[in-house]
């Protein structure tokens, strides 16, 4: 659900408590408590929800802030795109944002902000899980490159595909050990791949010693007269 619908879902729900409750008060009826009772609980639900997603995209946020290594990109084009996004018109920012990664290849900044809009701004998982698969083909900072990662991880476990998460999971905390985005992906993979981390149980198998021949055991019987034995091989 995009902003502008959920924006429009929160009015007519307070629309529906103001007058639920006016009708109580004015009939004293129970059927308009019990309405007015069901829209507070809905709306709360969706507020806390959105609550708990906000502050979880801001401390994202605030950390891959924290751990950037490539420079914001000041040209007026990209900026005007971004005005475009705070306006409220992604789809015309992402147009924007592509004909600017056209003019500057280099710059993966507008590629990384065109898979954050699909993924923000209209809550469209499958294009935003597109977009950062791309985006992690290109070249970027180490640490730029486990964020998104961390990023298409969350997308994928929105999306109901575990086997992708944990492989690219594994895939941070080994090819990019050394950033902050591994710490994070190795502290997920040990609550969701209970194997992770631990040595593999299979050993070597014990070799077994070579059967050698005891000194008391007698000669094999010969078939030669007396005085003779035979020849030494």
């Amino acid at each position: 659900m995009n902003a502008r619908a959920r924006i429009i879902l929160y009015a007519v729900l307070i629309l529906c408590a103001i007058l639920f409750a006016a009708g109580f008060f004015h009939a004293h009826t129970a059927g308009y408590g019990v309405a007015f009772f069901c829209v507070v609980i809905v709306l709360g639900l969706i507020g806390a929800y959105d609550i708990v997603n906000f502050l979880g995209d801001s401390a994202e946020e605030l950390l891959l802030t924290d751990q950037e290594e490539e420079k914001e990109t000041h040209d007026p084009e990209y900026l005007n795109a971004e005005q475009v996004r705070a306006d409220g018109e992604p789809l015309e920012a992402i147009r924007l944002l592509r004909e600017y990664c056209q003019k500057n290849p280099r710059d993966t900044n507008a590629a990384v902000r065109i898979a954050e809009i699909y993924d923000k701004d209209l809550n469209n998982h499958l294009a935003a899980t597109l977009e950062y698969e791309e985006v992690l083909k290109l070249k970027l900072p180490p640490d730029r490159w486990g964020w998104s990662a961390i990023r298409l991880c969350n997308l994928y476990s929105k999306m109901r595909q575990p086997e992708k998460t944990v492989a690219l999971l594994r895939r941070i905390a080994t090819e990019y050990g050394e950033t902050t985005a591994a710490v994070k992906a190795r502290e997920r993979l040990s609550k969701i791949d209970p194997d992770f981390g631990k040595p593999p149980t299979g050993g070597k198998l014990a070799q077994v010693p070579a059967k050698t021949p005891s000194a008391s055991a007698a000669p094999p019987a010969s078939n030669l007269p007396p005085g003779f034995r035979p020849k030494d091989s």
